[in-house]
């Protein structure tokens, strides 16, 4: 570790992924599952969950997913320092095998998916604390992630949150500050049910009803878009549905928005509010764990009841005025600062843990 960090990340292909590629200087290695041109199940928006429900028949690929995903981690782990695990089930299990082969440390982080499914007592919690208490090492992006592990029976669950880059925008208020009482609202993320796109549609209705002038851009796609368009449609709205971009072209329809709103049910610790926070752009979401941690009402930002089109519209009328918003971006912006959300911070959190654990390793070998 000490002379530097050799990073491959293992994945699911898709029809048309190369089986390996690098991006930024990470290698990316991909597995088959299926046959190359069906493989549907770990591919596109929102995940293995929303294809399923959308697809109940990919549930046939899930047994040679699993049993793929061991053997790319078995294979691929060999040589290397440590193992890390992004989502505890599966792929925290499938480190766990590989561990039994090589004997490398595992550290496997939830990013809020797998716990937010798990009903108390279910299957699938027993599962996570069976992982959760018996890899090396166990994190969550968020203090509320952590609590849910605790209470799921994980012995000593770590709060490790993310980061983000704060080199780029950070301290740009400009599109804060628009002159204009009009509003350009944004919203990024998968068009999925947990998004709860509706709230925001409904809400961006209700303000019309105000007399604001008020744009909306929905970047992301997901099974939901028809849906939505026709909702958006059905309420006369400047909605622009602008499908599935780039993470540069994120932050191009970030410097164009006056606010971004996330009206999610469920959450990790959302990266899109902290990206949004970091460049001076105002934030609105629904008060949920996860993006509460991030979000001091009224002072970073807005909270919203969950699924409330109408507090929700009150939120979007009160950031029509450019002063708040400038307020909210400053303080939003300081918070992350201060915080020590940055990417680099982040970062330098694991690469201390995987040296411990690595040295942990190497004494075990020469006792």
């Amino acid at each position: 570790m000490e002379s530097g960090c050799v990073v491959t990340v293992v994945a699911p292909s898709g029809p048309d992924a190369r089986p390996h590629e690098s991006i930024d200087g990470v290698g990316i290695v991909r597995f088959r599952y299926w046959f190359q041109q069906h493989q549907a199940l770990a591919v596109g928006v929102g995940g293995i969950v929303p294809n399923l429900r959308g697809r109940p028949g990919l549930a046939i690929q899930v047994l040679p997913f699993l049993i793929a995903l061991v053997a790319a981690a078995v294979r691929h782990s060999r040589g290397y320092d440590v193992i890390h695990a992004h989502w505890i089930v599966p792929s925290g299990l499938a480190a766990l095998i590989a561990r039994l082969f090589w004997s490398i440390p595992v550290v496997a982080t939830s990013h809020g998916g797998e716990v937010n499914l798990a009903r108390p007592g279910s299957f699938l919690a027993k599962v996570i604390a069976f992982t959760g208490n018996r890899v090396n090492v166990c994190t969550a992006v968020s203090e509320a992630l952590c609590e849910r592990l605790s209470a799921m029976g994980v012995a000593r669950p770590i709060f490790v949150p993310l980061g983000v880059k704060l080199s780029t925008s950070l301290g740009r208020f400009d599109h804060a500050v628009s002159g204009s009482s009009a509003l350009r609202v944004l919203f990024v993320g998968s068009l999925i049910p947990r998004k709860s796109i509706s709230t925001l549609l409904e809400a961006l209705h209700l303000v019309r009803q105000y007399g604001v002038s008020i744009t909306a851009a929905i970047v992301g796609d997901g099974p939901d878009r028809t849906a939505l368009e026709g909702l958006a449609s059905r309420h006369h709205l400047e909605a622009r549905f602008a499908g599935e971009v780039s993470h540069r072209e994120v932050l191009t329809w970030m410097d164009g928005a006056d606010v971004l709103v996330l009206p999610s049910i469920s959450e990790g610790r959302p990266m899109v509010v902290l990206e949004a926070m970091a460049s001076g752009l105002p934030v609105v979401g629904s008060d949920i764990d996860g993006t509460r941690e991030l979000i001091e009402h009224g002072r970073t930002g807005y909270l919203f009841p969950l699924g409330d089109a109408d507090k929700l519209a009150d939120c979007l009328r009160i950031l029509t005025d450019p002063q708040v918003r400038m307020n909210l971006a400053e303080k939003a912006a300081r918070f992350v600062i201060d915080s020590g959300l940055s990417d680099i911070a982040a970062a330098k959190k694991f690469t201390d843990l995987y040296s411990l654990l690595e040295r942990e390793s190497l004494a075990k070998t020469d006792a």
